[in-house]
């Protein structure tokens, strides 16, 4: 009989040894588990960046020709603001995704050492803004009036 009960002892002890191990690696799967649905979460943003970057690329070049055809007067103001805008509202979701300040439309005679000063106090920090635009802007020296630029913080 004591041997029984000494046997069911050590069977209890090695249940409850066991059932330890398996809550810990309940945990740990846990913790993997949410560091896999972090990874999901970061990579489906960087999916929606990416992909609201190519139909910002995709607009703005639009944009620069309507602009031109406006200028030569083969577009109507009418399809030029409907581009901006819709360009515009692509600028806008690509800040929001970024966690920027917010956007600017660029005014005539603007550049980017006078945008940075406005929103930074500094104009040196205009490659700031370059950086957040570098799939938009070509020559930092060549903005054009009616373009969404994105305001990095």
């Amino acid at each position: 009989m004591q041997s029984l009960l000494n046997e069911a002892n050590t069977r209890e002890g090695d249940l409850r040894t066991e059932r330890d191990d398996l809550r810990s690696q309940l945990e740990a799967l846990r913790a993997q588990l949410a560091a896999l649905e972090e990874q999901q979460a970061q990579a489906s943003q960087v999916n929606q960046q990416a992909a609201s970057q190519d139909r910002s690329i995709e607009l703005g070049s639009r944009l620069r020709n309507l602009r031109a055809q406006f200028l030569a007067g083969n577009a109507t103001q009418a399809e030029f603001e409907a581009a901006r805008l819709e360009f515009q509202a692509a600028q806008i979701e690509i800040a929001r995704l970024n966690n920027a300040l917010g956007t600017y439309t660029v005014q005539s005679g603007d550049n980017l050492s006078a945008i940075a000063r406005q929103f930074y106090g500094n104009a040196g920090r205009w490659p700031d803004i370059l950086e957040a635009n570098n799939f938009l802007i070509d020559d930092p020296n060549l903005i054009f009036p009616g373009f969404e630029l994105i305001i990095p913080r």
